[in-house]
């Protein structure tokens, strides 16, 4: 028998509670008589203009009932409205509220955070999606709110009307070009209003349709909400006529619809409205029919979807349409990523500006900036969540609109149509609350017009723009503004201004090494047709823009766009970047990193440990693995200098889960659940329900070098890889055995690195030698004088041992450099040769060795350099240690690991890789090393991603551990420590790369020869 608080009470109670937290909810809780069409009734159903109908079925204790109650009404739709049921919350009540009741109760359910809850997603096909796949949410009303938030917008059917919206712009489009053939005045004419040209792949006029079908269903929204207008200068105010009212006889009256948007210009949302009308005004009237005809028949399936304000479909569609990606590398972010992003830089535990949520004075005051914003994405998201929680927490975001609008919210791009579909997403926000001006502003790029170039929105690094370049983004401001407008809008935009930064920059490098940019002298400045002239002048304006900063060339356009945050962001303000993974590692990047360290706290590091680069970005489209930076800037030398490192098994799926993930992150920051890397233990994992989502590791900053926590499945192989390069060998899953000390230094202290290859063969841009030799390769000669180990050839590299595979001649004299300088450098090249060369371009899952002994010295090239010892006898216990587990697991540790299934270093950073420090070995174990080296010399070594199936590697560790250091055996033995790290290694994404083949040797019974060959593995 059931006692306390009826089930019933409880529903009424939380739905009141819930109506209670947004305005734009309607809430029926336990309503009398039959709610959807067929009978039934939900126990708490939530409507919203905006989205689909979520259904909560609640439980007392009873998870099961929850969950088949959740499930069966899905599908189903609400009586009156003919809306369908996308999601259904299950929920289970938490036990102190079954004996309470009323104003109790109520406070209460408002104080509780142990409500238990899963979300149900009807899919277009199979069986619902259940989140968590496993296990409950835990967490308060308000979370449960937010779910319910986010819920209504269901990713299965945004993505199918994204599809829907894309057909119709290609249809509509496709309908232009019959109608006005390439090369027309009119398409001409649409182009030029988005600042593009007309291109014969058609991607301006399907941008061109795109804004015109956004203004279509922004009308739309509009109209929904009772927008009014006057219906002529200073005459009576009306109702916007809806769409479809502009429609006769299936055929539009493009005057007639033009002349609506002049009267909604009238009051705003010139961002919206403008460039769709001149773009209308600018095709003939047939054609006019026709694109509108294909749009709103497009549109009123999404009108029907109830996305009037979505704030991802438009952004969806253009990722797939945007020109000019090639160079401007224009990342736009995943909504799932942005609501990651934005969710852990607006915690609900730091409103910006230092307020609570609910001073919405405070709040209005508050500045978010994106200076590449693309299509809004980013900003809306950070906006969206910021309205949100205030609203949450009692206040009203449609007050907050206004004055956001107007200055707080500021965006920047230089491409017109990304300033149009960043305003769109940020106005339809509250489609029904005017707001005076904007702070959108397409900004000027390349050359102007007056003999100057423009870098745009770089052109803030300058503390104060330019005028008269100001003067001339005008004409393509988001606003259609006057000068004075401008310019008073730039003032805002000064250093240390602004509470939030938040951004996806361009990638693009200067370089031009890529094949598809080999053409172009600075790819980084070269979209929108630049000159090669205009292209240098850029490439010197950001130069001395950047003079003193850490931002580097060759770490490309990110890096200076991220000393633009810096500059932008005040004290105790936070930036939250979208970053190629090369930001954590690469070289180009330490400057930058040694900033964040002494300038900025609460930084977190979001990755993927993903088995390839695509499975490990959070752009549309890059490509190439990215991190999430997050961080609060603060005065120098006032940082902790530590960070909290999250490695996700996955891309987030939804936003839904992006924004529960970002709560797991800050839940287990805040209650300091995050283990310290260099403490023992297991790392925390980041949970939702029973489903492990990633791992979260709390580490000291490097003065300078990589940050090595990114992109890692295995927490507790990183804690390993830490205390090895500190000199201690942990026996991994023996937690009461003692850490073994090694003697573990950096190679630079016992080892000379080899020359640069450049300054063995190159010549200069001179056209004099800047390297003495010629490489010739294959050798010309069966015994070369100059032999060399030049280039990879992983099959050739399955030994220790290998062969040199090119060789050197001295140049003759030329470019004003005499002989006997040639012979000189040629000497010093020649004291460099060593049997010892160390992999800087290691790809974990196709090769074999980190460290290649020649039989006799040999120059070291470009992918094998040299490594010098003083005694030579070093060698062998060195190539044994870099080709063990152990040296296998500090070149993944401290390598650059952007590209999946490789590790990369320089011969500049050999100096810095952990190693043994073989001048520690005594005779006796130098002696070992040699014999185990030789003993091992003819066997054949599979590549690192099988480690842990290779007979020759385990043994190679024995020989190492027990015959040469003198360790336990026991370290060794099977299901031992080392064979635990073997197994880990090759699980790491990072190692195997997805490969989805492994490499197999066979032995010729007669010959002993062998060979190799691949097999299918279905284990990754």
């Amino acid at each position: 028998m059931t006692t306390g608080t009826h089930e019933h009470t409880l529903n009424v109670a939380l739905g009141e509670v819930l109506a209670g937290l947004r305005r734009s909810w309607t809430t029926r809780t336990e309503q009398i008589g039959d709610v959807l069409e067929g009978g039934g009734r939900p126990d708490i159903l939530i409507e919203e203009a905006s989205g689909w109908p979520v259904v909560i079925e609640a439980e007392r204790t009873d998870h099961a009932s929850a969950e088949s109650d959740a499930t069966a009404r899905l599908g189903r739709t609400v009586a009156g409205t003919g809306r369908r049921i996308e999601t259904a919350i299950a929920l289970v009540y938490p036990t102190n509220l079954h004996t309470l009741d009323g104003s109790a109760l109520r406070e209460a359910i408002t104080q509780a955070s142990d409500f238990e809850y899963v979300l149900f997603t009807r899919q277009i096909r199979g069986l619902p999606e259940r989140l968590p796949v496993r296990g409950w949410i835990s967490g308060s009303v308000r979370d449960l709110a937010m779910l319910v938030h986010r819920a209504a917008v269901p990713p299965p059917r945004i993505a199918a009307l994204a599809l829907e919206l894309e057909k119709g712009v290609r249809y509509a489009a496709a309908d232009f070009t019959q109608r006005q053939a390439y090369g027309s005045a009119h398409g001409a004419n649409i182009a030029s209003v988005l600042g593009q040209a007309d291109d014969e792949e058609g991607q301006t006029r399907r941008m061109a349709m795109t804004v015109i079908a956004n203004a279509l269903i922004f009308h739309e929204s509009l109209a929904e909400v009772g927008f009014q207008v006057l219906e002529t200068p200073g005459g009576p105010i009306r109702a916007l006529r809806q769409v479809e009212d502009f429609r006769s006889n299936d055929i539009f009256s493009p005057d007639e619809l033009r002349a609506e948007w002049e009267r909604i210009l009238s009051v705003n949302y010139w961002p919206i409205f403008w460039s769709a009308k001149e773009m209308l005004g600018h095709m003939p009237a047939a054609t006019a029919h026709g694109a509108l005809d294909w749009l709103w028949r497009t549109c009123q399936k999404l009108v029907a979807g109830g996305v009037t304000r979505s704030h991802d479909l438009i952004g969806i569609v253009f990722q797939r349409l945007i020109a000019d990606r090639k160079f401007l590398a224009t990342n736009y972010t995943r909504p799932e990523a942005a609501a990651l992003l934005a969710a852990l830089a607006l915690p609900a535990s730091r409103p910006p500006g230092g307020a609570d949520w609910s001073d919405g004075e405070t709040l209005a005051g508050a500045q978010i900036g994106d200076f590449a914003c693309g299509t809004g994405t980013l900003m809306s998201m950070g906006y969206q969540r910021m309205s949100l929680m205030h609203e949450l927490h009692g206040g009203d975001p449609s007050e907050l609109h206004g004055p956001m609008m107007r200055h707080g919210l500021v965006g920047l791009d230089v491409i017109n149509i990304a300033v149009h579909l960043t305003a769109a997403m940020l106005a339809g926000s509250h489609p029904d609350t005017p707001f005076d001006g904007e702070c959108l502003l397409t900004m000027p790029y390349g050359g102007q017009g007056n003999g100057k170039v423009a870098v745009g929105s770089l052109e803030l690094l300058a503390e104060h723009v330019q005028q008269e370049l100001m003067d001339t983004a005008t004409a393509v401001s988001a606003g259609g503004r006057s000068p004075k407008e401008v310019r008073d809008l730039v003032s805002r935009m000064g250093h240390g201004r602004f509470d939030l930064v938040i951004m996806n920059p361009p990638f693009t490098r200067p370089t031009n090494h890529e094949a598809e940019h080999s053409e172009v002298p600075i790819p980084s400045y070269a979209a929108f047709e630049t000159t090669p002239k205009q292209q240098a002048e850029m490439s010197a304006q950001v130069k001395a823009l950047t003079r003193n900063a850490p931002s580097h060339g060759n770490a490309g356009e990110a890096s200076e766009f991220v000393e633009l945050a810096h500059r932008k962001v005040r004290k105790d303000g936070s930036v939250a970047m979208v970053l190629p993974l090369s930001a954590i590692s690469g070289g180009s990047w330490n400057a930058i990193r040694e900033r964040w360290r002494e300038c900025y706290e609460d930084i977190t590091v979001i990755t993927v440990a993903g088995p390839g680069s695509y499975a490990s970005s959070f752009s549309a489209d890059t490509g190439m693995a990215e991190c999430l930076f997050v961080a609060r800037r603060v005065a120098s030398g006032e940082s902790p200098k530590r960070a909290t490192f999250v490695m996700l098994n996955r891309q987030p799926q939804s936003t839904v889960m992006a924004e529960l993930l970002a709560a797991e992150v800050a839940r287990v920051r805040e209650s300091g659940q995050v283990q310290r890397l260099e403490d023992a233990g297991s790392v925390v994992h980041l949970r939702l329900g029973e489903e492990s989502l990633g791992v979260a590791i709390d580490a000291p900053l490097p003065k300078t070098g990589p940050w090595q926590l990114a992109g890692i499945a295995d927490g507790d192989l990183a804690k390993a890889a830490y205390q090895l390069e500190h000199g201690a060998l942990a026996p991994v899953g023996r937690p009461t055995e003692p850490n073994i000390e090694l003697p573990v230094i950096r190679l630079g202290n016992i080892a000379e690195r080899g020359p640069v290859h450049r300054d063995i063969t190159e010549q200069t841009r001179a056209g004099a030698p800047r390297g003495p030799f010629e490489l010739v390769k294959p050798a010309d000669t069966p015994v070369p004088t100059y032999p060399m180990l030049w280039a990879h050839n992983a099959r050739r590299e399955r030994r220790l041992v290998v062969a040199p595979d090119s060789e050197g001649f001295i140049k003759r004299a030329s470019g004003g450099v005499t002989q006997d300088e040639i012979m000189q450098r040629a000497g010093r090249i020649v004291a460099t040769a060593t049997r010892a060369h160390y992999n800087l371009d290691l790809q974990f899952n196709s090769q074999s060795l980190i460290v290649a002994m020649t039989e006799r010295p040999c120059i070291g090239g470009t992918a094998w350099p040299s490594v010098i010892f003083e005694d030579a006898n070093h060698e062998y216990a060195f190539s044994l240690w870099c080709n063990s587990t152990l040296g296998l697991l500090m070149h993944w540790w401290v390598s650059n690991k952007t590209q999946s299934g490789r590790g990369r270093t320089t011969v500049t950073g050999i100096p810095n890789i952990p190693t043994l420090d073989v001048r520690t070995l005594t005779d006796e174990q130098t002696a070992a090393a040699k014999s185990a080296f030789e003993d091992l010399s003819q066997e054949w070594f599979l590549p690192f991603d099988q480690i842990d199936e290779d007979p020759a590697r385990a043994e190679l560790d024995r020989r190492l551990i027990v015959d040469v250091l003198g360790l336990p055996e026991s370290l060794c033995e099977p299901n031992g420590p080392i064979d635990l790290l073997r197994r880990k290694l090759a699980r790491e994404p990072q190692i195997h790369g997805g490969k989805k083949t492994r490499v197999v040797f066979h032995r010729m019974p007669s010959s002993g020869e062998v060979t190799e060959g691949k097999q299918r593995r279905d284990d990754r």
